[in-house]
């Protein structure tokens, strides 16, 4: 089959990181990938010498008329290749190819990749309650991270597909004592989403926990992920507050995650709201025993029962630090955990991701071979 994907960059991001790792995975298929891309950014992600890179844009030209160019130049992809499916990654790349498929015979699916509901204080933004609300469902084909993002989409998006993106790594395949592990918890986002990530409510369970007369000063609380001086600023005054400098370590940006989850006993998601924590799946596969909040059901996926994980409240610092303390503590306990949560976290392989991808492309194939 011939499959163009749409994708803004292929430099930072999950979703580009996903749009190369299905490039590179229908290739390693037998099928015939197409990147449309700004193929003159830095490529961070590489899908791999059998996909073939296009030319998104021209980017000296305003901003109208380059997206406008844009559509016409993808059209003129879809018109000498005919793919028979174009994959946008993201709502806006998603509309170009939709657009850019009018005429022709190309199916497009629209990828969505974050979660369709937030919690109060933190609404969706204007284009995309539009998008939800009224265009999602004119595509062929739509995919949503969860169950619960298809139920808030009611009738409309009855076409949609539960599609998880993959694993960024293979999961460990070693006996997990092997890996030597170290008393740390780990946590990782983006420090200027300190509020959304809920590292405040982190820092303050993190406070309760350390004042516990039989804290293990051993134990340190590690934070990967970049931000601005202001908000890092921000966070170590809290750490000023609650006392707990000596156990806090903030890492900045981090190239080598692999090896950070592989160090961590403990993996935290302290966030208000998720849609497919990615970070929490990565750690399971190199077996973390996670502590995580669920907003809705959604981290529930996941994390299915005690035996895989601990689930705590969202903005609860009592119910993190609650969650924190039993899996520091219990280390039996901590032990099944890990090796459940890195069973777990196979479903979510490359493997496995791309053969529901396959299966839903033979649908859309079945579907409109009828018309």
């Amino acid at each position: 089959m011939k499959i163009f994907i749409v994708s803004p960059t292929l430099t930072n991001g999950g979703a580009e990181r996903v749009a190369s790792m299905l490039a590179k995975g229908f290739s390693e298929r037998g099928h015939e990938v197409t990147i449309v891309t700004h193929t003159n950014q830095k490529i961070s992600y590489d899908p791999g010498p059998k996909v073939k890179l296009l030319p998104i844009a021209f980017e000296k030209r305003k901003r109208l008329f380059k997206w406008f160019g844009a559509v016409r130049l993808i059209h003129g992809y879809f018109k000498k290749d005919k793919p028979e499916v174009a994959i946008g990654i993201m709502w806006f790349c998603s509309y170009l190819a939709r657009m850019a498929a009018i005429g022709t015979k190309t199916k497009v699916i629209l990828t969505e990749h974050s979660a369709f509901e937030r919690f109060k204080g933190y609404p969706l933004d204007p284009e995309l309650r539009i998008t939800r609300k009224w265009i999602d469902y004119r595509f062929h084909f739509l995919t949503v991270l969860t169950e619960q993002d298809k139920d808030v989409g009611g009738k409309k998006y009855a076409h949609a597909t539960v599609m998880p993106n993959p694993l960024t790594f293979p999961t460990y395949e070693g006996k997990i004592a092997d890996l030597r592990k170290k008393k740390q918890v780990l946590a990782v986002g983006r420090i200027y989403n300190w509020y959304v990530k809920g590292f405040d409510v982190l820092l303050e369970a993190w406070g309760k926990i350390t004042q516990k007369a039989d804290f293990n000063p051993e134990w340190k609380l590690r934070i990967a992920g970049d931000g601005t001086t202001e908000d890092l600023n921000y966070l170590t005054n809290l750490c000023k507050r609650y006392r707990i400098e000596n156990t806090v370590e903030f890492l900045g940006f981090c190239d080598d995650m692999l090896n950070l989850y592989r160090e961590a006993e403990i993996f935290c998601l302290s966030s208000r709201s998720e849609g497919m924590p990615m970070s929490l799946l990565e750690s399971m596969g190199q077996g973390c025993a996670p502590v995580a909040t669920d907003y809705k059901g959604r981290t529930k996926n996941i994390i299915t029962d005690d035996n895989v994980g601990v689930l705590c409240i969202p903005q609860d610092s009592e119910s993190l630090a609650s969650g924190l303390w039993k899996m520091m503590t219990d280390e039996k306990y901590r032990k099944i955990v890990q090796q459940n949560a890195r069973d777990c976290s196979r479903y979510y392989s490359l493997d496995n991701v791309m053969g529901l991808w396959e299966d839903m492309l033979n649908r859309i194939g079945r579907k409109y071979a009828k018309q």
